[in-house]
């Protein structure tokens, strides 16, 4: 829990990791298993109090433990300041087993996607994986292709390795979506490089001068290298007419945006999972995604795929906004509920 008290947004891995600790703590029954944060580092933790949805998490409630007092450890987080050495230590000492949860190894492929140097980043994100695969027994990935690209890697892997899918945070249907005149897109990313926002503004510019009315609606926090993005994005003619970028909206406010949506837009450019798919899937929402193996992974009768540059994503998205929602059977989504309950079963058997 160290990372997590030290930061005041909410991204991805966040978001992840408070849904995982909200289900596993309902879930266990405390007179069999005792759910609890642990912290491997001595900080003040207090700018988690700027967020309400982070301080959500029933483990910010309760006082954090320390690595000694644990009998199995689970590792949510990505925390290259974790003292593996003191886990090394620990594990000479006590038969502590480790389940530890890689998202991507995005950092390694494409390490111009992320602040600093190139070569550096990938020195840094390489250690930190291979410190984490020295420490496992479990190693838990969120998708066919994460555990690919690592095996890929050719390293050598003693963890037993688990694939356990995350989901949409809750099912949440609009009851009745408001239909509006124009057609609305909406994104819910960061904004960064590989996010693929670029293709995304291409095809919303290619439209908008082919005279189609059409809104676009970019949901997210800036994040790394975000900088010529945010400058397109506001440059642009239609910003704050057609062109809308929230970067603080909560929970409530992305309701009432998915409620005047018509198409939910994901052109990542590589994902370990891209929750958005599943979020927005979770609204009865058709979504339009670019054509990679991850999402490929998940076929769903309302996820549509385009391959390409802007110009191809233009013509899908004219294609794609007619579709209507096909009805799905009970538990057709995947939620983070069910993330859970499988991670639960894992550690219950550890």
């Amino acid at each position: 829990m160290s990372l997590i008290r030290e930061t005041p947004f909410t991204t991805g891995i966040q978001r992840v990791m408070v849904e995982t600790h909200k289900n596993l703590e309902a879930m266990f029954n405390k007179d069999q298993i005792e759910f609890r944060g642990f912290t491997s580092l001595d900080l003040p933790g207090e700018k988690y109090l700027q967020n309400s949805y982070l301080s959500s998490d029933p483990l910010l409630a309760q006082e954090l433990v320390s690595m000694k007092d644990l009998d199995v450890m689970l590792l949510l987080d990505v925390n290259y300041a974790f003292s593996f050495m003191e886990l090394i230590q620990l594990r000479r000492r006590k038969n502590l087993p480790v389940i530890g949860l890689i998202h991507d190894i995005i950092p390694i492929a494409h390490p111009e996607w992320f602040y600093g140097d190139h070569e550096w980043n990938k020195k840094v994100f390489r250690e930190f994986l291979q410190k984490t695969l020295a420490v496992t027994d479990h190693l838990v990935v969120i998708s066919e292709k994460v555990k690919r690209d690592i095996e890929n890697l050719g390293w050598k892997v003693n963890a037993t390795i688990h694939k356990i899918p995350l989901g949409a945070a809750h099912i949440s249907p609009v009851k009745e979506r408001k239909q509006e005149k124009i057609p609305t897109l909406i994104y819910l990313s960061t904004i960064e490089p590989r996010k693929g926002h670029l293709d995304l503004l291409g095809a919303f510019e290619i439209l908008r001068a082919q005279g189609e009315e059409i809104r676009l609606v970019l949901v997210g926090r800036p994040g790394w290298l975000f900088g010529n993005i945010v400058e397109r994005i506001k440059n642009n003619p239609d910003f704050g007419t057609y062109l809308f970028w929230e970067s603080s909206l909560s929970d409530e406010g992305l309701a009432q945006v998915y409620n005047t949506t018509t198409l939910a837009v994901v052109p990542s450019l590589d994902e370990g999972f891209g929750l958005s798919i599943e979020e927005s899937l979770a609204r009865e929402l058709v979504v339009l995604a670019r054509k990679i193996p991850v999402f490929e992974e998940r076929p769903n009768p309302n996820l549509y795929f385009f391959d390409g540059g802007a110009p191809e994503l233009a013509v899908a998205i004219l294609e794609t906004i007619e579709k209507k929602w096909k009805p799905l059977p009970a538990n057709g989504i995947r939620t983070m509920k069910d993330f859970a309950i499988d991670l639960k079963g894992l550690i219950e058997s550890v």
